[in-house]
């Protein structure tokens, strides 16, 4: 995916020719066009994205390659927004979120790790 990060080896490595996707779907276009050899993808979203696609799954093969990596999640707002009263209630809430276990539970159906907070600010 564009400006996605995967892990270092992989990210570093030179001697791979690398075609950035605007999305999962422009992806496996380019697969089933023959474009590209291989897709990268995290397995639920690409799993969705090929059943709300109607991707043909003949021809196309999961491989059973797994990285295990700390993958972290985060949300940009700009700097003027940032010091807003909305932006602040948000930051506020989506720590409560964190620290209530809530948020853990909404990403459990995509087998994502459990939510922490990195860093308390306040």
């Amino acid at each position: 995916m564009r400006g996605a990060a995967y892990f270092s080896r992989f990210d570093n490595d030179s001697s791979l020719t690398k075609v950035e996707a605007l999305s999962e779907g422009n992806a496996f276009e380019m697969l089933l066009k023959d474009r590209v050899e291989l897709v990268i993808s995290v397995e639920d979203t690409a799993d969705h994205a090929s059943g709300y696609l109607q991707l043909p799954s003949q021809q196309i093969v999961k491989m059973p390659y797994r990285y295990k990596d700390i993958i972290y999640g985060h949300m940009a707002v700009s700097k003027q927004f940032a010091d807003t009263s909305l932006a602040k209630e948000i930051q506020s809430q989506l720590h409560a979120l964190v620290r209530n276990g809530r948020l853990t539970e909404l990403v459990k159906a995509y087998n994502l790790p459990a939510v922490t907070l990195i860093k308390e600010n306040y």
